[in-house]
């Protein structure tokens, strides 16, 4: 698999669904770039299997608590054309910032 995504990737996302934080930059994707398939289990995958077989992209969600390691293999081997493979990165999780000090900022300049 080479390190740059096709340029017209049709990408097959192994996650828990659209609600899936991080999966959101889904909604991010290049022109050209398709989302053919999207599953959680064997079973979401069943009847997928033209468009297992032209999907070149295999993005896997990162959720807490489930490994996808065993359906990743399966999927990967009914992927004839895949080209590139990568897991979502987890969401960032940012701490609130520090409340503003009192007079912090408020001087007024000469």
């Amino acid at each position: 698999m080479s390190g740059a995504a096709p340029s017209e990737a049709r990408i097959v996302v192994l996650g828990t669904g659209k609600d899936d934080p991080s999966l959101a930059r889904l909604e991010l994707l290049p022109a050209g770039a398709q989302v053919v398939a999207m599953g959680a289990s064997l079973e979401d995958f069943a009847s997928m299997d033209a468009a297992l077989a032209e999907a070149n992209v295999l993005m896997v969600s990162h959720t807490p608590g489930v490994s996808f390691a065993d359906l990743f293999s399966s999927l990967a081997a009914r992927m004839p054309k895949l080209a590139w493979a990568r897991r979502a990165p987890a969401p960032t999780l940012r701490a609130p910032p520090p409340p503003a000090r009192a007079g912090a900022g408020s001087r007024a300049r000469a």
